[in-house]
Formats: C-alpha cells, sequence, structure tokens
C-alpha cells in the first residue's frame, strides 16, 4: 500500500482536484482490507459511500491517476465495484 498524499494539486478534467483525488485513493487502500471504512467516508469526505465509490473507480480508471501498486490499484477497483453492486441491489427504503 502507498501513501500518495506528497503529490502536487491540479484540476482533472472535472474530477476531484488531485489532491483530493489522492486522498480519496489513500483512504481506499488504508482501508480496503476492512471493508472499505465507509462509516468514515462521510465525515471524512462529505458523501456518502456510493458517490465515494463511484469517485474512487472513476479516479483509478481514467489517466491520469495516481501512481499506485498494480495489485493494491486492482483490489481497490474490485472493491468499488463490489460496494457498486451492493448498493444497486439495496432498497431505497
Amino acid at each position: 500500500m502507498s501513501t500518495l498524499s506528497s503529490r502536487t494539486s491540479a484540476a482533472l478534467d472535472g474530477r476531484p482536484v488531485w489532491s483530493d483525488a489522492v486522498r480519496m485513493v489513500d483512504f481506499a487502500a488504508q482501508w480496503m482490507s476492512f471493508d472499505g471504512g465507509d462509516e468514515y467516508i462521510l465525515p471524512e469526505f462529505g458523501i456518502d459511500p456510493t458517490a465515494y465509490y463511484r469517485r474512487v473507480l472513476t479516479i483509478l480508471q481514467t489517466p491520469p491517476s495516481p501512481p499506485l501498486d498494480p495489485v493494491d490499484r486492482q483490489r481497490i477497483v474490485e472493491l468499488c465495484q463490489q460496494k457498486l453492486t451492493l448498493a444497486k441491489s439495496r432498497p431505497l427504503w
């Protein structure tokens, strides 16, 4: 697992500012072994877990993306996909 927080801040084609993208990916890397840390996403980023996982997936699948070990990148992508699949299957009430 790598820490990416030392990267510079720059806009990424309408995606979160680079520092926000790096923070989101760092968080995902730190929490992926603990099922994602969903309860900490809203206080940390101000968005619900479904929006967070969508953003992280977009960040990792759209160049340029933060540098990350390929195995960690794949594990985070799989976690995001799993979380988004679960979110689709939940009733809205």
